[in-house]
């Protein structure tokens, strides 16, 4: 089955004017040195990789074992079972 997304639908000439004059205020108002600082903060804050994830998990919970230890595990078990 497929997803289905709702499009956003392009800015009109009403909200690109708009945009347009709001920068030019800005500018207008606290400089082009404002847009710079702006710049450095960069964009959207970065989401946390898969390995920050598991290293925060590890921190608040003790008693999660490694994957080594589990593997080891799994492999003790298997074992018991041929035969």
């Amino acid at each position: 089955m497929t997803a289905v997304y709702a499009l956003r639908p392009a800015m009109t000439d009403k909200q690109i004017e708009a945009r347009r004059k709001g920068g030019l205020a800005f500018k207008a108002k606290y400089g082009r040195e404002a847009y710079s600082e702006i710049g450095k903060l960069g964009g959207r804050p970065k989401l946390e990789t898969l390995t920050e994830i598991r290293a925060r998990q590890a921190k608040t919970n003790k008693r999660r074992c490694s994957n080594e230890a589990l593997l080891a595990r799994a492999l003790e078990l298997t074992a018991g079972r041929t035969g």
